[in-house]
């Protein structure tokens, strides 16, 4: 069985248990204390708990942190998500204050670059409408 770790997020509800049952991935809750060189070109994944598991790769889920305090410091409304705060916006990527607008992984929660080059591209013709259009500010 292949392992997910949690990395002490809460856990799946028990549908999704299941399908992970079914594609046989084991849940490993807890959290992650260290990745090291394991054996055999393999990475060893170390909990907290002293559980290892060696693993030929691991896909990471980053927090987000903002560095900047800009959008609040402007007002814009903020939301809480799984992977940490982001800037909230609309479909255009408007922000709750006129005239501002967000795009990237401060504004997405688990993107990536193609996601957040995409919604530059979005905050771009939002911004565009909102100065040729006054309908859309």
């Amino acid at each position: 069985m292949s392992p997910l770790f949690t990395n002490a997020m809460p856990e799946p509800d028990e549908a999704t248990l299941a399908l992970l049952e079914r594609r046989n991935v084991s849940l490993q809750p807890g959290a992650v204390s260290v990745v090291e060189t394991g054996t055999c070109d393999m990475l060893r994944v170390r909990l907290t708990n002293g559980r290892t598991f060696d693993v030929k790769a691991l896909f990471v889920a980053a927090d987000l942190h903002m560095r900047g305090t800009i959008a609040e410091s402007l007002g814009c409304a903020l939301q809480e998500t799984p992977a940490g705060k982001i800037i909230t916006t609309d479909a255009v990527k408007a922000t709750s204050v006129a005239g501002v607008y967000a795009a990237g992984d401060n504004a997405r929660a688990f993107g990536n670059i193609t996601l957040v080059s995409a919604d530059g591209v979005m905050a771009g013709l939002g911004m565009h409408q909102s100065l040729m259009f006054a309908s859309h500010s």
